[in-house]
């Protein structure tokens, strides 16, 4: 309604966690048991008090469901290993696009077509996925590299812009390596990881113009 919501004034520390508190138009001094100077967005960094735009960015690069991938690939320089999941006896576990529209729904509605929910479950759910290497040569992947990469994968988030790295340094054109994971609904997504640093490496996903760290 364009009420304000709050305007405080926050001093020093007294102690661990709190911090002086005096609202705007009163004379009181209070003792606020939060930590005020994190929720208005200020740090302290060597004893100063820093206020700084890279704290409130969204360095969430990707973010989706680990058991939703069923295939990824990582290229490097000729090289290229492609993991897939794979039904043992059927193949690769295919793409399943969206859920039906509405049009669909009653589509099937109007032709008498419905499911069966008395089938027996343990029958409905079938032989589970394994993740098999189909690239360069076919064989089983080991699980726990596989659970590696897409759960990192799957919470990815950048430590910060790379605005203070020339642009001639970001590598991109000879990437390091390259990352592919293919999730099960058709989304796909394409890292193209840079020039390695001692502390952080240059990323950037395909389709999107931020250059991250």
């Amino acid at each position: 309604d364009g009420g304000e919501l709050l305007h405080a004034f926050i001093g020093k520390s007294p102690g661990f966690g709190c911090c002086f508190v005096q609202l705007a138009g009163r004379k009181e001094v209070l003792v606020a048991s939060e930590d005020m100077e994190a929720a208005a967005g200020a740090r302290t960094e060597d004893n100063k008090r820093v206020l700084s735009a890279e704290h409130w960015y969204d360095l969430e690069i990707l973010r989706f469901k680990r058991d939703d991938a069923i295939e990824f690939a990582i290229k490097k320089g000729h090289a290229t290993v492609r993991v897939q999941q794979v039904l043992p006896g059927k193949g690769p576990v295919e793409i399943q696009p969206a859920a039906k529209s509405e049009a669909q729904k009653s589509e099937g509605k109007s032709t008498g077509k419905t499911e069966d929910k008395k089938d027996d479950p343990k029958k409905a759910e079938g032989p589970k996925p394994i993740w098999w290497i189909t690239e360069p040569e076919g064989g089983p992947a080991s699980p726990p590299a596989c659970a590696e990469i897409i759960n990192c994968a799957s919470e990815l988030c950048a430590r910060g812009y790379a605005d203070d790295v020339k642009p001639a340094e970001y590598g991109l054109e000879q990437p390091a390596a390259r990352l592919r994971i293919q999730l099960r609904d058709g989304t796909a997504f394409k890292l193209v990881l840079g020039k390695l640093f001692p502390d952080f490496g240059i990323l950037q996903v395909e389709g999107r113009p931020e250059i991250l760290k």
